[in-house]
Protein backbone atom coordinates (compact mmCIF):
# COMPACT_ATOMS: atom_id res chain seq x y z
CA UNK A 1 0.00 0.00 0.00
CA UNK A 2 2.77 2.41 0.94
CA UNK A 3 4.50 1.69 -2.40
CA UNK A 4 1.27 2.44 -4.32
CA UNK A 5 0.93 5.81 -2.54
CA UNK A 6 4.52 6.74 -3.43
CA UNK A 7 4.00 5.76 -7.07
CA UNK A 8 0.75 7.74 -7.19
CA UNK A 9 2.43 10.85 -5.72
CA UNK A 10 5.31 10.61 -8.18
CA UNK A 11 2.88 10.40 -11.10
CA UNK A 12 0.72 13.28 -9.86
CA UNK A 13 3.66 15.53 -9.11
CA UNK A 14 5.31 14.82 -12.45
CA UNK A 15 2.17 15.50 -14.52
CA UNK A 16 2.79 19.26 -14.93
CA UNK A 17 6.28 18.46 -16.16
CA UNK A 18 4.89 16.08 -18.73
CA UNK A 19 2.37 18.66 -19.95
CA UNK A 20 5.00 21.39 -20.15
CA UNK A 21 7.28 19.10 -22.17
CA UNK A 22 5.25 19.93 -25.25
CA UNK A 23 7.26 22.28 -27.45
CA UNK A 24 5.77 25.75 -27.51
CA UNK A 25 5.20 27.66 -30.71
CA UNK A 26 7.84 30.33 -31.30
CA UNK A 27 6.50 31.80 -34.54
CA UNK A 28 3.95 31.23 -37.25
CA UNK A 29 5.08 31.54 -40.86
CA UNK A 30 2.61 32.13 -43.69
CA UNK A 31 3.44 31.83 -47.38
CA UNK A 32 1.15 31.99 -50.35
CA UNK A 33 -0.37 34.10 -53.12
CA UNK A 34 -0.16 37.88 -52.87
CA UNK A 35 2.64 37.79 -50.30
CA UNK A 36 5.97 39.08 -51.64
CA UNK A 37 7.73 37.13 -48.91
CA UNK A 38 6.68 34.86 -46.08
CA UNK A 39 4.74 36.60 -43.36
CA UNK A 40 6.40 35.96 -39.98
CA UNK A 41 4.13 36.26 -36.95
CA UNK A 42 6.30 36.59 -33.87
CA UNK A 43 4.16 38.60 -31.46
CA UNK A 44 4.09 36.41 -28.32
CA UNK A 45 0.44 37.24 -27.66
CA UNK A 46 -0.61 36.20 -31.15
CA UNK A 47 1.74 33.22 -31.50
CA UNK A 48 0.65 31.80 -28.17
CA UNK A 49 -3.02 32.34 -29.06
CA UNK A 50 -2.74 29.38 -31.47
CA UNK A 51 -1.00 26.08 -30.89
CA UNK A 52 -1.02 22.56 -32.27
CA UNK A 53 -1.57 20.81 -28.93
CA UNK A 54 -5.34 20.51 -29.23
CA UNK A 55 -7.91 18.54 -31.18
CA UNK A 56 -8.51 14.82 -31.61
CA UNK A 57 -5.71 12.75 -30.19
CA UNK A 58 -4.96 15.26 -27.41
CA UNK A 59 -6.19 14.42 -23.93
CA UNK A 60 -6.31 16.06 -20.51
CA UNK A 61 -6.30 13.62 -17.62
CA UNK A 62 -6.88 10.83 -20.13
CA UNK A 63 -10.07 12.37 -21.54
CA UNK A 64 -10.45 13.82 -25.07
CA UNK A 65 -11.16 17.53 -24.84
CA UNK A 66 -11.41 18.78 -28.41
CA UNK A 67 -15.22 19.07 -28.28
CA UNK A 68 -15.36 20.48 -24.73
CA UNK A 69 -16.12 24.25 -24.86
CA UNK A 70 -14.03 24.72 -21.71
CA UNK A 71 -10.91 23.57 -23.61
CA UNK A 72 -11.13 25.61 -26.82
CA UNK A 73 -8.37 28.13 -26.00
CA UNK A 74 -5.56 27.96 -28.53
CA UNK A 75 -7.57 26.24 -31.22
CA UNK A 76 -7.20 27.31 -34.81
CA UNK A 77 -9.59 24.58 -36.00
CA UNK A 78 -13.24 24.75 -34.96
CA UNK A 79 -13.35 21.08 -33.91
CA UNK A 80 -17.02 21.00 -32.85
CA UNK A 81 -18.09 21.94 -36.42
CA UNK A 82 -16.38 18.85 -37.81
CA UNK A 83 -15.10 18.24 -41.31
CA UNK A 84 -15.75 20.94 -43.93
CA UNK A 85 -17.17 18.75 -46.67
CA UNK A 86 -18.11 21.67 -48.93
CA UNK A 87 -15.69 24.48 -49.78
CA UNK A 88 -15.69 27.00 -52.57
CA UNK A 89 -13.69 26.19 -55.71
CA UNK A 90 -10.54 28.05 -56.65
CA UNK A 91 -9.67 29.39 -53.21
CA UNK A 92 -6.13 30.66 -52.70
CA UNK A 93 -4.04 28.32 -50.59
CA UNK A 94 -1.59 29.41 -47.92
CA UNK A 95 1.00 27.26 -46.21
CA UNK A 96 1.04 27.82 -42.46
CA UNK A 97 4.09 26.62 -40.57
CA UNK A 98 4.10 26.51 -36.79
CA UNK A 99 7.76 26.72 -35.73
CA UNK A 100 8.20 24.96 -32.41
CA UNK A 101 10.92 25.26 -29.79
CA UNK A 102 13.52 22.92 -31.33
CA UNK A 103 15.20 22.37 -27.97
CA UNK A 104 12.02 20.68 -26.73
CA UNK A 105 11.18 18.83 -29.95
CA UNK A 106 12.37 15.21 -30.05
CA UNK A 107 13.62 15.48 -33.66
CA UNK A 108 14.40 18.25 -36.13
CA UNK A 109 11.35 17.37 -38.22
CA UNK A 110 9.19 17.66 -35.10
CA UNK A 111 10.19 21.31 -34.73
CA UNK A 112 7.71 22.31 -37.45
CA UNK A 113 4.04 21.60 -38.01
CA UNK A 114 2.53 22.49 -41.38
CA UNK A 115 -1.13 23.00 -42.31
CA UNK A 116 -2.82 24.53 -45.35
CA UNK A 117 -5.28 27.40 -45.09
CA UNK A 118 -7.83 28.75 -47.55
CA UNK A 119 -10.53 31.39 -47.26
CA UNK A 120 -13.24 32.91 -49.38
CA UNK A 121 -13.10 36.70 -49.04
CA UNK A 122 -16.88 36.89 -49.57
CA UNK A 123 -17.54 34.63 -46.55
CA UNK A 124 -16.51 34.58 -42.92
CA UNK A 125 -15.52 30.90 -43.04
CA UNK A 126 -11.96 29.82 -43.55
CA UNK A 127 -10.69 26.28 -43.94
CA UNK A 128 -7.67 24.44 -42.58
CA UNK A 129 -6.36 21.21 -44.05
CA UNK A 130 -4.55 18.81 -41.75
CA UNK A 131 -2.22 17.21 -44.25
CA UNK A 132 -1.24 13.61 -44.46
CA UNK A 133 2.45 13.14 -43.64
CA UNK A 134 3.29 12.80 -47.34
CA UNK A 135 1.62 16.16 -48.15
CA UNK A 136 4.17 18.15 -46.17
CA UNK A 137 7.43 16.67 -47.43
CA UNK A 138 10.17 17.39 -46.60
CA UNK A 139 8.82 18.60 -43.24
CA UNK A 140 6.69 15.60 -42.23
CA UNK A 141 4.30 16.52 -39.44
CA UNK A 142 5.75 14.28 -36.78
CA UNK A 143 5.16 16.62 -33.82
CA UNK A 144 1.59 15.36 -33.35
CA UNK A 145 -0.94 13.13 -35.06
CA UNK A 146 -4.63 13.82 -34.60
CA UNK A 147 -5.86 10.74 -36.45
CA UNK A 148 -8.02 12.89 -38.75
CA UNK A 149 -5.35 14.02 -41.20
CA UNK A 150 -6.31 14.29 -44.86
CA UNK A 151 -9.42 16.42 -44.22
CA UNK A 152 -10.41 20.07 -44.39
CA UNK A 153 -11.89 21.67 -41.25
CA UNK A 154 -13.39 25.06 -40.45
CA UNK A 155 -11.07 27.59 -38.85
CA UNK A 156 -12.03 29.39 -35.65
CA UNK A 157 -13.32 32.96 -35.54
CA UNK A 158 -10.15 34.00 -33.67
CA UNK A 159 -8.00 32.53 -36.47
CA UNK A 160 -10.03 34.36 -39.08
CA UNK A 161 -9.76 37.64 -37.21
CA UNK A 162 -6.03 37.51 -36.59
CA UNK A 163 -4.49 35.36 -39.32
CA UNK A 164 -6.75 36.29 -42.23
CA UNK A 165 -6.40 39.89 -41.06
CA UNK A 166 -2.59 39.63 -41.11
CA UNK A 167 -2.63 38.06 -44.60
CA UNK A 168 -4.94 40.72 -46.02
CA UNK A 169 -2.88 43.52 -44.45
CA UNK A 170 0.36 42.07 -45.89
CA UNK A 171 -1.25 41.63 -49.30
CA UNK A 172 -2.30 45.29 -49.22
CA UNK A 173 1.26 46.37 -48.31
CA UNK A 174 2.64 44.21 -51.14
CA UNK A 175 0.18 45.63 -53.66
CA UNK A 176 0.95 49.20 -52.55
CA UNK A 177 4.71 48.61 -52.82
CA UNK A 178 4.33 47.08 -56.30
CA UNK A 179 2.20 50.03 -57.48
CA UNK A 180 5.00 52.49 -56.68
Amino acid sequence: MRHAVVVFLVLVLSAPGIASAKAKTLRIEISGPGLARSLQITSPELVQAFHIWNGPGVTVNGEPVHLDPAHQRGHFIDWPRGVANVRGAGLQRYTITFHLDAARAPTESASRYVVFYEFDSSRTDGYIYLPLWKDTQPHFNSAISHGVEGHWFYSTAAWEQHIRGAILAQQQRTATAQAR
